[in-house]
């Protein structure tokens, strides 16, 4: 989020000279801010925001399948948080070696517990709209049956 509010801030002071230096900026702009930023933490940084992006996924397809049919057992259940570590150390951070996942894991599952939940309190688009679509698949199937609703 810092990073986003940085670089508006540079975009809306660029001028002719120094356009197209705008991450060279951001990144002097940090490193003057925070201290170095390493390419590392970038990348656990971005592995974090994977695992927000997919537990509100997760949390939004619970919710469909729980409006869309109250009595199924057959939802895929939500991952955990070292479940979605590993995934995000695979997928994200691009580790191979087991041990080395493992390792990952552990860190992405502190680092989540401490701050990544400042991710998921952005709002999600995908999450939006996934549950604006149930909400009409339940009044369309309301309306079926005669129950009037308002959207």
């Amino acid at each position: 989020m810092f990073e986003r509010l940085l670089l508006a801030i540079i975009e809306a002071h660029t001028t002719p000279e120094t356009n197209g230096q705008q991450r060279l900026r951001m990144e002097a702009a940090l490193a003057a801010l925070l201290g170095p930023v390493t390419p590392t933490e970038r990348e656990l940084d971005r592995a974090l925001q994977f695992m927000a992006s997919e537990r509100r996924q997760d949390a939004c397809y619970a919710e469909i399948a729980a409006l869309v049919s109250p009595c199924a057992t057959t939802a895929k259940p939500m991952r955990s948080i070292p479940q979605l570590a590993e995934a995000a150390a695979r997928e994200v951070m691009g580790c191979i070696a087991p041990k080395e996942i493992q390792a990952i894991a552990r860190r992405l599952c502190d680092l989540y517990r401490t701050r990544g939940n400042a991710h998921a309190m952005a709002s999600d688009p995908i999450e939006e709209a996934l549950k604006t679509e149930a909400v009409e698949r339940l009044c369309a199937e309301l309306a079926e049956w005669g129950v009037p609703t308002w959207l």
